[in-house]
C-alpha cells in the first residue's frame, strides 16, 4: 500500500525538522570564534597592541592592527575534509601538524599565503594572518591555532 500524500509530506517534514535541529545545535555547541584567542595573545604574535577581536558573524572573528590581520572561522567537517588534499592545484602544499587540536593541517597556496585547519572534537577552524612573510605566517599560525584548540 502507497502511503498518502499527507502521510509523505509529514514524512519529509519531519526529516527536514530533524535536520534543521541537528545544524541548530551544532552551531549553538560551536564557540564564539572571538572567545578562543585573547588580545595578549594576538598582540604578542604580530608585536602590536591589538583590542579585542571583531566578531563578522557567528562563525568568523578577525583581529587586527599595525597592517597586520588574523581571521578564525569556525567551520565545518566538510571544509575540514578538503582541506587535507591540494585537489591538484598546482603550488598548494598540504602538510599533517601534529601537537594542534586532534588533527590540524597547514595548507600552502603558491608561496603568498597559508590557512591552519584544525579539528578539536566537534568543532572544526581554520585560523588565517595576513600582513607577514609566509614562513612568519605559517609559524604564527601554529602558535595561535595551539592555543585556540586549547580553549575547546
Amino acid at each position: 500500500m502507497r502511503p498518502s500524500v499527507p502521510s509523505a509530506l509529514i514524512a519529509i517534514f519531519s526529516i527536514l525538522v530533524a535536520a534543521s535541529a541537528a545544524t541548530s545545535r551544532a552551531a549553538a555547541a560551536a564557540p564564539d570564534p572571538c572567545s578562543l584567542l585573547t588580545p595578549a595573545e594576538v598582540s604578542d604574535a604580530f608585536g602590536v597592541a591589538v583590542k579585542a577581536g571583531q566578531p563578522a558573524n557567528p562563525t568568523l572573528c578577525s583581529w587586527a592592527a599595525g597592517g597586520k590581520r588574523l581571521t578564525l572561522l569556525i567551520t565545518d567537517d566538510k571544509h575540514y575534509a578538503g582541506s587535507k588534499t591540494t585537489g591538484g592545484v598546482p603550488g598548494v602544499t598540504v602538510e599533517t601538524l601534529s601537537g594542534i587540536g586532534d588533527e590540524a593541517t597547514l595548507t600552502t597556496t603558491g608561496g603568498t599565503f597559508a590557512s591552519v585547519m584544525v579539528k578539536k572534537g566537534a568543532v572544526y577552524f581554520m585560523l588565517r594572518v595576513y600582513g607577514f612573510p609566509i614562513d612568519q605566517a605559517k609559524a604564527k599560525e601554529k602558535t595561535l591555532a595551539t592555543a585556540a584548540a586549547k580553549r575547546i
